[in-house]
């Protein structure tokens, strides 16, 4: 186990010199007040309670959390927690592959071909995806528990197992499968009949599974992430998981073009049917062969279940995809390459042994050239654009990187990009409508963050922004109209209130000229209904300044 562990952390301890990413990291981390300030009594009352970012996971916010409290600001200490995190899942895969077939060879090489495979670099080197390792975590010590349970019937055992399932879904809620899971350790390797007395012993795991599914579902709904059919219609979902399943399939085999975001992609009804064929095709020889070779149909089911919570079914996000996804799955297909391959190898164990130490030294390689382009989000961003040309996503973050170097005409070209594929695109548009705002070209902001607020009417930053381009272009009272918009949409937005109070002051200090020359294009009777609206979020001088320019309008 111990050498397990320091092979796998040793190639990924470069990613502990790794930037934070502009993309979710914000929310995770580097813009998160809850966060940044740590372990508090109020921040975990929060995060027992909030859906941001359309997830509900506790304890992966409190793990972040600690990061701050124990280590301070940066991210070399969350990028180092999540190394550590995954050389330990190696380890612990190891124990729970010997635990149930005390094969040592087999689970040394099942450990190290998971914690080295190419497919696992997103889950480790992302700070946002810290929720991936720490639940497998404690997703292993479940299932590690259960495994002595089932061995020695000891009842203490599966109190352990009980008692990290529910940590392991307060991680991610994508554990619900464990359930599922269970029933199939218990197939193969256990070899254990499947009878009532087994099915009713994952009724507890399966009632924690239900609790927190209905929350996770509710949460993606209520944070915007759950998408509706109209957006992705039930049979575009279909034909993207039945293709996705392939995705995932020849990713462990052949693991290939690496990206942060592969977007959602719909496709013809005969890929669609010929990828069901193909799927159902696998499913039946494996089934024909389960006497002879029960862990391929074992590992096959393993793979085909526990994606289900995040295949698309119920789609989430704007993506078809996604290499992190694959860090709970790919165990089923690594136990059954390994133990066929085991199995096979006792007529040319010298043969099998150098494949084995081959296809390794290849994972770690692999894994070792591209970890870097991780590094950044310029980096991450470009390798996406590279290995996925029509990739909306990439070229928007990529232009968001290279804003914030200063690099303007060239993010104006991602920016510009992004809108060419995704016109309606709400974030693609403000992008560019800031980009043309800097550089002073108002008119065309203001349309872009016009066509941004018509797609999205609470996109705050859009109105915020619309406010900057009306206060720059001269005119004060709607600049201050959108503002109270944007105050109204979300009040702590951060800033609002400095924005409004710096053209009030100027209004005050010039007097009412330089807002009745505009004055038909906002009347004193709108601008007094919002101010109603957002009254709690003012103070007194607030009020009366903006009473100020109501009389202004008014003359």
């Amino acid at each position: 186990m111990f050498l397990t562990w320091v092979i796998v952390f040793l190639v990924y301890l470069p990613a502990q010199h790794f930037e934070f990413l502009n993309f979710d990291d914000n929310i995770y981390v580097t813009e998160n007040p809850h966060v940044l300030s740590g372990v508090t009594a109020e921040n975990i009352r929060w995060a027992l309670d909030t859906n941001l970012g359309s997830h509900w996971h506790p304890l992966s916010w409190i793990s972040l959390m600690l990061d701050q409290t124990l280590f301070g600001p940066g991210a070399r200490a969350p990028h180092l927690i999540n190394i550590l995190l995954h050389a330990t899942n190696a380890a612990l895969l190891m124990l729970l592959t010997f635990v149930l077939t005390s094969a040592l060879p087999e689970s040394l090489f099942a450990a190290l071909l998971f914690g080295l495979h190419p497919m696992r670099m997103e889950s480790v080197a992302w700070v946002t995806e810290r929720k991936d390792v720490l639940s497998m975590f404690f997703m292993l010590l479940t299932l590690i528990g259960y495994a002595i349970y089932a061995r020695r019937a000891s009842r203490g055992a599966f109190a352990f197992s009980l008692f990290f399932y529910l940590l392991a879904l307060l991680s991610k809620p994508s554990a619900t499968v464990v359930p599922c899971a269970l029933l199939l350790l218990d197939y193969w390797p256990l070899g254990r009949r499947i009878s009532w007395k087994t099915v009713g012993e994952k009724l507890p795991y399966a009632l924690l599974a239900g609790v927190c599914c209905w929350l996770a579902i509710s949460s993606q709904h209520a944070g915007g992430g759950l998408k509706d059919l109209n957006a992705y219609p039930p049979l575009d979902r279909l034909a993207s998981v039945l293709v996705g399943y392939q995705a995932y399939l020849g990713k462990f085999f052949l693991p290939t073009g690496f990206a942060i975001f592969y977007p959602f992609t719909v496709h013809q009804p005969g890929v669609a049917a010929g990828a069901l064929v193909f799927l159902a095709a696998v499913s039946a020889v494996l089934y024909a062969l389960r006497a002879r070779f029960p862990a391929l149909l074992m590992g096959w089911l393993w793979f085909i279940i526990t994606l289900l919570p995040v295949i698309g079914i119920m789609q989430v996000g704007g993506q078809a995809f996604a290499d992190r996804w694959t860090y709970l799955p790919h165990i089923g297909l690594i136990w059954a390459l390994t133990f066929v391959a085991g199995k096979l190898a006792a007529r040319r164990p010298v043969l099998c042994s150098s494949l084995a130490v081959s296809l390794l030294i290849w994972c770690a390689a692999s894994t070792s050239v591209h970890l870097p382009d991780w590094r950044s989000s310029e980096a991450v961003f470009r390798r996406a654009a590279l290995v996925s040309p029509d990739n909306f996503m990439a070229h928007m973050n990529l232009g968001v990187a290279l804003d914030a170097q200063g690099k303007l005409e060239e993010a104006m070209g991602h920016y510009e990009t992004t809108v060419l594929m995704r016109p309606f695109y709400p974030d693609g548009l403000n992008n560019l409508g800031g980009a043309h705002a800097r550089r002073g070209e108002f008119a065309k902001a203001e349309e872009l963050f016009k066509r941004a607020i018509a797609q999205l009417p609470g996109f705050v930053s859009a109105h915020y922004n619309l406010g900057l381009v009306y206060a720059s272009s001269g005119r004060p009272q709607l600049a201050i109209s959108a503002w109270l918009t944007a105050l109204e949409i979300d009040p702590q937005y951060p800033q609002t209130l400095p924005s409004l109070r710096s053209v009030l002051a100027a209004i005050g200090a010039q007097g009412c000229g330089i807002v009745s020359e505009v004055s038909r294009q906002l009347s004193a009777s709108n601008l007094a209904r919002q101010i109603e609206r957002v009254r709690g979020s003012l103070t007194p001088s607030d009020l009366d300044n903006l009473n100020t320019v109501i009389k202004c309008l008014g003359e």
